[in-house]
């Protein structure tokens, strides 16, 4: 699925080939951010591969995942509301000034990125 964007617009374009995904920021004709994402292990990520609790929360999250390197929690429309570095397994996240509502969490760590939901209720 390609989505083209007319030009001389601020937009995204999303294309999607096997599980990967391209999101490419556009200002204009050129594109001024992209990043790839690769979700196709969404059904292979076993319980145990990482752990986020509570869920829903209110106003902390822990993040547990062997090997951590960072956390970033993204709002519905794709845009990075919290990010933070880690060097350890544990992560205590705290999300209190955050508006209630649902979030994508990546979790960057030995087993790669993996991606989660994430439901605050504050």
């Amino acid at each position: 699925m390609l989505a083209e964007l007319p030009n001389n617009t601020t937009s995204y374009r999303v294309d999607s080939d096997g599980g990967c995904y391209v999101v490419e920021a556009h200002c204009g004709n050129a594109v001024s951010r992209s990043e790839e994402y690769c979700v196709d292990a969404i059904a292979d990520v076993a319980a145990d591969s990482y752990k986020l609790y509570p869920n829903p929360a209110s106003d902390r999250v822990e993040v547990v995942c062997e090997g951590m390197t960072g956390i970033t929690l993204y709002s519905m429309l794709g845009e990075a509301v919290l990010s933070k570095a880690v060097d350890s397994d544990v992560c205590i996240l705290s999300v209190d000034d955050l508006p209630a509502g649902v979030y994508m969490v990546a979790v960057d760590c030995t087993k790669g990125r993996l991606m989660g939901k994430l439901t605050i209720n504050n």
